[in-house]
C-alpha cells in the first residue's frame, strides 16, 4: 500500500515539474518585426515572405494576436489583344496605379507596334497602333518602383 503511495506521489512531482516547464518553454514562438522594430512575439508560423510583398503588423496584445496587412508590390499575368481590336484592358489587382508595366508578347506578333497606353489603380491598357489581323498574347508584370 505504502509503494503505491509512493508511485503515486512521484507521479504528481513528476507531473507538476513537466507542466512547470512547458509553461515556461518559448518553443514554437514567433517574433513579430515590422521595418526591423520587434512588434509582438506569439506562436505560429510565418509563411509570408519574398520580394514584391510588403507586410506590416500591429501589436494587439489585448487578444493575444498580431494584425498583419499584407500588400504585393507587383504582379504578373498574360493577356490577349483579339485580333482586329486595338487595345485590351488588363486587370492587375495591384489596388494603386502601377510605376511600370513591362509587356512581351509570346507568340508572333508580324512587327505589331504596342504600348501601354493608360495605368490606374485596377487596369492597364496594352494598345496597338493599328489593327492586327491575328490575336497577340503578352505576359505582363506592373510593378510599384522598387
Amino acid at each position: 500500500m505504502d509503494s503505491n503511495r509512493t508511485y503515486i506521489a512521484l507521479a504528481l512531482i513528476f507531473v507538476v515539474i513537466a507542466l512547470t516547464l512547458l509553461r515556461s518553454s518559448n518553443v514554437g514562438l514567433v517574433d513579430y518585426y515590422d521595418d526591423g522594430t520587434h512588434t509582438a512575439q506569439r506562436s505560429g508560423l510565418n509563411i509570408i515572405s519574398g520580394d514584391g510583398i510588403d507586410i506590416s503588423s500591429v501589436n494587439d496584445a489585448a487578444n493575444s494576436r498580431v494584425n498583419l496587412t499584407v500588400k504585393t508590390t507587383a504582379a504578373t499575368g498574360t493577356a490577349t489583344l483579339v485580333a482586329n481590336q486595338t487595345f485590351v484592358m488588363v486587370t492587375h489587382g495591384l489596388g494603386f496605379a502601377p510605376d511600370r508595366v513591362l509587356v512581351t508578347p509570346t507568340n508572333d506578333w508580324a512587327g505589331a507596334t504596342w504600348y501601354v497606353s493608360s495605368k490606374n489603380s485596377t487596369q492597364f491598357a496594352i494598345t496597338l497602333a493599328a489593327v492586327h489581323g491575328t490575336n497577340i498574347t503578352f505576359d505582363w508584370r506592373a510593378s510599384k518602383d522598387e
